[in-house]
């Protein structure tokens, strides 16, 4: 559902408010934003991790794909053919130089806990955390709230959206 939200959100500040929004998965196995949008991925997020050096401008335009005027995705492989053992920094400087690009950046991080996944929260403007209502989501939930409070004192507590509510 996360990555539903994440593109949904996306694509409303594209269409509907018309600004410029970029959606970069990161859930590199799993990705869904090329499915989602009807695209093939090609190259994308991570011919950027691998060499997170050579990001600039250029090879981020080249490395996008354009869906629509004001729509842009930076794609996962979506494939399970590789590992996907990346430097917490590469994730740092790839993300810097796209957020450096456009102004509403997207960021589909997957279920998992790694020192990249806690920097990319850590250093967003805003987190939003979907979760269902079962008692191990709303544990996490929890859990990921007293993190932030903690790390993030001075910023707003992440929005939280309950999905699948009213199913049996």
């Amino acid at each position: 559902g996360s990555s539903t939200i994440a593109h949904n959100i996306a694509w409303t500040l594209s269409d509907k408010f018309e600004e410029e929004a970029t959606i970069v998965d990161l859930d590199l196995p799993f990705g869904t934003a090329c499915l989602n949008f009807n695209e093939d991925p090609t190259q994308g997020v991570v011919d950027a991790l691998v060499a997170p050096e050579r990001v600039d401008d250029v090879l981020l335009d080249r490395l996008l794909i354009r869906h629509g005027p004001n729509l842009n995705i930076f794609s996962s492989p979506s494939s399970l053919d590789r590992d996907y053992d990346m430097a917490p920094h590469a994730f740092e400087t790839v993300l810097d130089v796209v957020r450096k690009s456009v102004a509403n950046v997207i960021v589909d991080v997957p279920n998992v806990w790694t020192n990249w996944s806690k920097m990319v929260l850590l250093t967003a403007d805003q987190i939003v955390i979907v979760a269902t209502p079962d008692l191990a989501s709303l544990r996490n939930v929890m859990n990921l709230y007293e993190v932030f409070k903690q790390a993030r004192p001075n910023d707003p507590l992440p929005l939280l959206v309950l999905n699948k509510t009213g199913l049996s």
